[in-house]
């Protein structure tokens, strides 16, 4: 299965990279396109449908990940293993230097 996905990627990876060079082209040569208001009607509702179609695919990957996500966790509290995605060290440096700069400017007169 991950063959085929990959082959799948790898094809829309070049349709992608020939319709960038179709347009690159076209746009050096001055191609004028002449759409009728049918046809622009036509590719505005296509447009709409691709983003619909794009918001829903990335919208489930991001919900399945958060799944995965959240049952990995879970997992891992049950098994007794401690849980580090409350924030970030990073993230706590951060709070406390912000934290310490808003006192001390707090404390000037």
């Amino acid at each position: 299965m991950s063959k085929r996905m990959s082959a799948v990627g790898n094809a829309l990876v070049l349709a992608g990279g020939a319709v960038g060079v179709a347009a690159v082209v076209g746009l050096a040569t001055d191609f004028k396109v002449v759409l009728t208001p049918e046809m622009v009607q036509l590719l505005v509702y296509k447009g709409l449908a691709a983003a619909a179609v794009g918001l829903i695919v990335v919208g489930s990957w991001l919900g399945r990940r958060g799944r995965q996500q959240e049952s990995t966790e879970n997992a891992m509290l049950a098994s007794g293993v401690p849980s580090f995605s409350q924030g970030s060290a990073t993230d706590r440096i951060h709070e406390e230097v912000t934290t310490k700069s808003t006192k001390d400017t707090k404390e000037r007169p």
